[in-house]
């Protein structure tokens, strides 16, 4: 697992052994509305769903 953070926080995570699903810290307000909107953004694959995203990134790449 590969963490950034800053100011001691996480704000973004993935496996560096399977770079297709990063997850990332997001307003807690934010969540649902990005969900709704992109195909490829979903619940976290481990993180709680209230505070951070998933984001497919082998279909968000096709994305412009």
């Amino acid at each position: 697992m590969l963490a950034f953070s800053v100011g001691g926080h996480i704000f973004c995570y993935f496996d560096i052994n399977d770079l297709t699903h990063v997850t990332v810290k997001c307003p807690k307000e934010k969540v649902v509305e990005l969900i709704e909107r992109y195909d490829f953004i979903d619940h976290p694959y481990n993180g709680n769903s209230k505070y951070w995203i998933g984001i497919d990134v082998t279909r968000a790449e096709t994305k412009a």
